[in-house]
């Protein structure tokens, strides 16, 4: 793994169905962070996977149409935590690359060498959990800029800064990438059904509170609104381009 170099009668009323909060929280960063669209069939992107569809009320995923049955042990709150912890670890382990080689502070390269270490641990995980579910190996998020999963022109913007702010933008790229994943993983330990997912998202949630910890004893929000408490629900950016 690389990265660039610093220089979403009546007939009788049909039910309500909430949402479960990881899914809506999922597809609302998908649809408004992206400018993307429902799927064809009028779903959101972030309930379909290849082969498999998750239903809005927390059941478990099921085969899409025409597709041959198979086990699925994932509602749909687990399977898309699942499908966007794995890009966003991913995405961050470049961050942290460049800037283990990029800054001047040995505090700053030691914390990022620690969280790689961790978000690989976190990603093996990750993947396991994915496999022992039968979960194809795709990326509903490809190509789709959301709140805390790090893009190629974040990481090109960085790169590019000078020494004198590029521990400024890659910190607060940082903060925001372990402010959202706490707060998803939050959301599913009250959505959540799967007993390992469940276990997996508490252990994350304990760790991002360490290590937001840790980045602001070591480099304090210039701006107090900067922190996001546990319950916030921020969304994503613009579109890109």
């Amino acid at each position: 793994m690389s990265g660039p170099h610093r220089g979403t009668a009546l007939p009788r009323p049909a039910r309500m169905v909430r949402p479960s909060p990881v899914a809506v929280v999922i597809a609302v960063s998908v649809l408004v962070g992206c400018g993307g669209s429902p799927s064809p069939d009028g779903r959101p992107e972030s309930a379909i996977v290849e082969g498999h569809t998750a239903g809005s009320d927390g059941s478990p995923a099921t085969p899409a149409s025409g597709e041959a049955a198979s086990p699925a042990r994932l509602t749909g709150s687990d399977l898309a935590w699942l499908q966007l912890m794995i890009p966003m670890n991913d995405r961050i382990l470049l961050l942290l690359d460049l800037t283990a080689r990029g800054t001047d502070d040995e505090a700053l390269a030691s914390l990022a060498d620690r969280l790689a270490t961790n978000h690989r641990a976190e990603l093996e995980d990750l993947h396991a959990l994915r496999e022992e579910a039968g979960v194809p190996d795709t990326n509903p998020h490809e190509g789709h800029r959301m709140t805390g999963m790090v893009t190629d022109d974040q990481l090109a913007e960085a790169a590019a800064e000078p020494p004198s702010r590029f521990d400024a933008t890659v910190i607060d790229l940082l903060r925001e990438h372990l402010e959202h994943s706490r707060m998803v993983s939050t959301g599913l330990l009250d959505a959540g059904s799967d007993e390992d997912a469940l276990a997996l998202a508490a252990t994350l949630v304990d760790r991002r509170e360490e290590q937001l910890a840790e980045l602001t004893e070591l480099f304090a929000p210039t701006d107090p609104s900067d922190i996001t408490g546990p319950s916030e629900f921020p969304v994503s950016d613009a579109p890109e381009g």
